[in-house]
């Protein structure tokens, strides 16, 4: 059985400059394909990243418009030195334009048989003719292939995963690039979640256009004053650039989500 997959986008994210500031839609259709991430640069060029392929031998590819959707490139391999990356159930890539045209796609990728999948950035410059990919962190032990990955004003790139690294549940992990994907620093637990958070939902991540303020969103397992388990929605806040995070607070306190 044939899998498609369409990307609708809405040209109204594209500056008014490429594409006259009429809304309408555009779509991508690429068979055997899965878990679009989406990028648009200054230009209203269009960046697509997704994984393509079987599950065990499933590879992230990369197609761009530069004529505000109409048309795309062919699909180029992003994980250029993977036997496997993960594709599904909210575990695929993720995409940033860096000013200077530089693309930086985050994704979970084992590059030997038999080894593990471990958080690889894979990066493009303008001048290169291909991928190159850098691991995100030597130390970490890495559960159930979630992550999420944003780019701040300044360039920097800011990425999130679920570690098990402390032995004692899941927790979101964070790091920065400060050089558009070549390398990555900072790295720190944004909490130490009591029981750890959620296995199976995805961490998010924002950052502000001056790259200060870094927020970190996942589910936070917790055991209620019923007795009964809970994973709410909480968020950590880091406001020096990476460097801290504030202790977790839950977003809303009216409704819970028991599991």
């Amino acid at each position: 059985m044939r899998h498609w997959i369409a990307a609708m986008i809405l040209c109204a994210l594209i500056p008014t400059a490429a594409v006259s500031g009429e809304e309408s839609a555009i779509a991508l259709v690429v068979e055997n394909a899965y878990q679009l991430s989406i990028a648009i640069d200054a230009k209203g060029n269009v960046y697509v990243a997704f994984g393509q392929g079987a599950q065990d031998t499933r590879q992230i590819m990369l197609s761009i418009s530069k004529d505000a959707g109409k048309t795309f490139s062919d699909a180029e391999r992003v994980s250029v030195d993977a036997v496997a990356c993960f594709a599904s159930m909210e575990r695929g890539p993720r995409v940033a334009v860096l000013d200077d045209g530089a693309i930086a796609v985050t994704c979970f990728a084992k590059l030997a048989k038999g080894g593990e999948f471990h958080l690889y950035c894979y990066r493009k410059g303008p001048k290169d003719k291909a991928f190159r990919g850098v691991r995100v962190s030597q130390a970490a032990k890495d559960a159930e292939s979630m992550h999420d990955m944003c780019l701040d004003g300044k360039g920097n790139l800011h990425v999130v995963w679920q570690d098990s690294r402390s032995g004692k549940g899941n927790a979101p992990w964070y790091a920065q690039s400060t050089d558009g994907g070549k390398s990555f620093k900072g790295e720190l637990a944004t909490v130490v979640a009591q029981g750890g958070v959620c296995p199976c939902c995805c961490p998010s991540i924002s950052a502000s256009q001056d790259g200060k303020t870094v927020v970190v969103q996942f589910r936070h397992k917790l055991k209620g004053n019923d007795g009964a388990d809970y994973n709410d929605m909480h968020a950590s806040v880091s406001q020096n650039s990476g460097k801290r995070f504030d202790p977790v607070y839950r977003l809303d306190s009216r409704e819970r989500w028991k599991g």
